[in-house]
């Protein structure tokens, strides 16, 4: 009984251990294929994905050598010169004295000729900036009275050229002007209907 039971031990212990290095040289023949298998899976997509990399670096490089160059943008067009027109030089208003027949467009003018009429103080008329710039000349006939001191009053226009540019330059200035008065009996006296004709030209250069 004994012997037995002991030769049925061995036995199974036996089959134990072929069935346990069988199963081991399996597991050793499934492991080293499957490496062996993975190690080739592996090569290939190392090779595929340094390829793919070198695609791309070359793309990158494409796209960088075709990147377009920055456009600097146009510079904008220098300003307009601004050119200054000279004005032409104004000299003075030519003063004319009283004349003794004076012929103007058919207008007779008969005022007597005196040296006591002559003014002693003349203040230039300003010549009108409009007129100026358009370059316009003309002149005023003024008539006004002197009195006792010698001063020009009420003077108002008898005509002028063109009407209405010159008067009151004119006019402004005359009351600014200086006479001997008329002196009769040994006292100063108004004298009434005193013509002046003033010129507005402009001096060429």
């Amino acid at each position: 009984m004994a012997q037995t039971a002991y030769s049925r031990l061995l036995s199974v212990v036996l089959l134990a251990a072929v069935t346990t290095t069988g199963l081991f040289l399996i597991m050793k023949v499934l492991v080293t294929g499957q490496e062996y298998e993975i190690e080739e899976e592996l090569a290939s997509i190392g090779i595929d994905f340094v390829r793919v990399e070198r695609e791309e670096d070359t793309q990158s490089k494409d796209r960088a050598l075709k990147r377009p160059s920055k456009v600097e943008p146009d510079e904008p067009p220098p300003p307009p010169k601004l050119t200054e027109t000279s004005r032409p030089n104004v000299d003075k208003a030519s003063m004319n004295a009283d004349l003794g027949a004076f012929d103007l467009a058919g207008l007779n003018l008969n005022a007597p000729v005196d040296g006591d009429t002559l003014a002693i103080v003349r203040v230039l008329p300003r010549y009108p900036s409009r007129a100026l710039s358009r370059g316009i000349e003309g002149w005023v006939l003024l008539e006004f009275a002197i009195d006792e001191l010698g001063l020009a009053v009420n003077p108002v226009v008898i005509e002028s050229e063109p009407p209405g540019i010159f008067d009151r330059a004119a006019t402004s200035a005359v009351k600014r002007w200086k006479y001997r008065p008329m002196i009769e009996d040994g006292r100063p006296r108004m004298r009434p209907g005193v013509r002046q004709l003033i010129s507005f030209e402009i001096a060429e250069k």
